[in-house]
């Protein structure tokens, strides 16, 4: 059985590991704060990590601790960077050489200007999230360690706060809604994202690797998606630019990807519609 590490496991991400029964994975949840049932752990405390990875002895680490709110890291630029650069430099110093790190990173390290990004695309981030989840990945693409970068976008679930549970609230509170037709991604469900990460531990894959939905949508695309599959009222959604947000960060405008490493290795792949649905099977 592999010992699986998982940071920020109060995260929309982390939260989604915590229900993984395998026989083939033992998920070890930690959380920056004392919990019951997880192991404290603060990437950014060294003797944290130490006695952590001392403890559990993990096989793989999977990074899913980060800040990611992208006007609070243009704001708080020292603490974005301790957290998502920092942090992960922590974990690669702790760990045994042997030990797999799986970094989850962005589509924020591109530019935006053209889109359908493979992992090939040169990186050029117009942000300081999008810069600090770059440096991170050069610290360890270069740390000679087993790894995988997964770059996703536009993580949503049920779970948390994000553009999903945005759009929800808002609607259900008849709340009228500026979204923008010009931001552009391939929205990427946080329960998908953990099945890909099993499935590419299984097949023992090392690289970079653009994740998301089949489907590439504008923001207020999804956002119409999403009011349709709750049967809230669409008609409270304004069609918007980004330029006129007054947003303090910068924000790549088209993030889609190109996802044919995905279909070459044969990775199940959903559309937003059908996520959506299965989303509304859930319990409350």
């Amino acid at each position: 059985m592999l010992n699986i590490l998982v940071t920020g496991s109060s995260g929309q991400l982390g939260l989604h590991f915590n229900s993984i029964k395998d026989s083939v994975f033992n998920i070890i949840p930690s959380y920056y704060k004392k919990k019951s049932s997880f192991i404290s752990l603060d990437i950014t405390n060294k003797k944290d990590v130490e006695n952590a990875i001392r403890a559990c002895k993990p096989d793989i680490i999977i990074n899913t601790a980060a800040i990611t709110d992208v006007d609070f890291c243009e704001k708080n630029k020292s603490l974005a960077r301790n957290v998502n650069v920092e942090g992960l430099k922590n974990l690669i110093k702790y760990s045994r050489s042997k030990t797999k790190i799986i970094q989850i990173s962005t589509d924020y390290i591109y530019d935006g200007i053209n889109g359908i990004y493979n992992e090939k695309s040169i990186p050029n981030p117009i942000n300081y999230y999008g810069k600090t989840k770059l440096e991170a990945e050069n610290i360890l693409l270069s740390s000679n360690r087993e790894f995988i970068i997964i770059r996703v976008s536009t993580l949503f679930s049920n779970y948390s706060n994000n553009f999903y549970n945005w759009i929800v609230s808002n609607l259900k509170d008849n709340n009228i809604l500026n979204v923008v037709d010009d931001q552009i991604s391939n929205p990427c469900y946080a329960l998908n994202l953990v099945n890909l990460i099993l499935d590419l531990i299984l097949l023992d894959f090392t690289g970079k690797i653009n994740f998301g939905s089949i489907d590439t949508l504008s923001r207020y695309d999804f956002a119409l998606e999403i009011a349709k599959s709750k049967g809230l009222n669409n008609e409270l959604l304004n069609l918007s630019k980004t330029s006129n947000l007054n947003l303090l960060a910068n924000r790549p405008l088209n993030t889609s990807f190109d996802l044919k490493l995905c279909k070459k290795l044969n990775l199940k792949l959903f559309s937003c519609y059908d996520t959506l649905k299965y989303i509304n099977t859930l319990k409350k």
